[in-house]
């Protein structure tokens, strides 16, 4: 997407953002898979957001994947002649595949792409739930508790079927998650942090034949929808899922230009066998996010992050955070950093995704 295209959203987000006053559509405490992955588009931005590792031999992960579809809304009165264009819904679809087994070609390869709705070619839909971009798409499964994936960019096809987990996680005990100090500063955001996935990933030969890999995996999956993405002087975030021994961690910090800002929070999920599925909220006071190393991109000479450590002191969980592979920076509009890691601890090894927007840091890297 050109960056004026990206400004010329931001602007328009902006503006229906700060004049909208809906409220979460739930009417119920349990509600259905479908009803909880259906777009609401009352609120001006969504996305439903998708990382997974591929199973692997051995202490470090190999491949993953990052499939994202965003919906925004674009504010304006109605168009004065019939189209079978919605000028008022945006459609993106980001998605990244990294495979540090490859040694040829590239171990990193992404894709983003925008566009208005369009017939069934670029849609929405709520029942049943499915957002579509040409021939990528996310769609309820052949059962309500299953997703369908489907992912074609850059030679690569990603089709899996994820199996939903009777309950999902709210991030917060109240259903938003406050990430700054305006009264819109806050998002209904729910996660599913450990699905399972089957299926397959093709490669395209030069001559259109696909090859084929059968693979599976563990996946995260976030829903969230909000009247802002960022309150006044941030700039971005850090977002972090792994999946630990002991359970399923969800950490974030809102980030100015220049570093962190004052919020920060997450979740701890205990797996059955450690804590009976056990929930619990954390606060900014109980998660300490410190960067080690840094590194510069070799597209966009953005200084970041290379390794961070992690300190949660109310779970004695206490580690660094590494990529499996340094260059996963999506360069596109705007640019940021979304790929696999590993976390390194001797009480509480695990894997995950990391993701980092906005914040620069160009003295670190001189």
């Amino acid at each position: 997407m050109k960056r004026s295209l990206l400004i010329a959203i931001t602007v328009l987000f902006f503006l229906n953002a700060r004049n909208t006053s809906a409220q979460t559509p739930f009417t119920t405490e349990a509600p259905s898979p479908e009803a909880l992955l259906a777009p609401h588009p009352d609120f001006p931005i969504e996305w439903w957001y998708l990382t997974g590792i591929f199973d692997h031999q051995g202490k470090t992960p190999r491949k993953g994947f990052e499939a994202t579809f965003f919906r925004f809304n674009v504010p304006g009165e109605k168009a004065p002649f019939s189209s079978p264009w919605d000028i008022h819904t945006l459609i993106s679809d980001h998605a990244a595949l990294t495979d540090t087994e490859k040694t040829k070609g590239r171990p990193f390869i992404w894709m983003e792409k925008t566009r208005r709705t369009f017939k069934k070619s670029v849609s929405i839909e709520s029942k049943p739930f499915g957002i579509r971009l040409d021939t990528s798409f996310l769609a309820l499964g052949s059962s309500p508790e299953t997703l369908h994936l489907r992912e074609e960019f850059n030679g690569r096809i990603l089709d899996l079927t994820l199996d939903l987990p009777q309950k999902p996680l709210w991030e917060d005990p109240d259903h938003q998650l406050v990430t700054g100090d305006g009264p819109q500063d806050k998002a209904f955001y729910y996660s599913y942090p450990e699905i399972s996935f089957h299926g397959k990933l093709g490669k395209v030969s030069d001559k259109g034949v696909v090859t084929w890999q059968t693979v599976s995996g563990k996946a995260w999956f976030d829903h969230e929808w909000t009247k802002s993405t960022l309150g006044k002087n941030q700039a971005g975030w850090l977002w972090l899922g792994l999946r630990l021994k002991q359970g399923e961690l969800m950490a974030f910090q809102m980030e100015t230009a220049n570093g962190p800002d004052s919020h920060r929070g997450g979740t701890f999920v205990f797996t059955s066998a450690s804590g009976n599925g056990k929930v619990i909220y954390l606060k900014n006071a109980d998660i300490q996010i410190t960067p080690i190393t840094y590194a510069r991109s070799s597209k966009t000479q953005i200084c970041r992050p290379r390794t961070i450590q992690i300190r949660i002191s109310k779970l004695h969980i206490e580690g660094t955070v590494a990529p499996v592979l340094s260059d996963q920076e999506l360069s596109g509009s705007p640019p940021y950093w979304e790929g696999a890691v590993r976390f390194l601890s001797k009480d509480a090894p695990g894997e995950g995704y990391l993701e980092m927007t906005g914040r620069q840091d160009p003295k670190k890297c001189q």
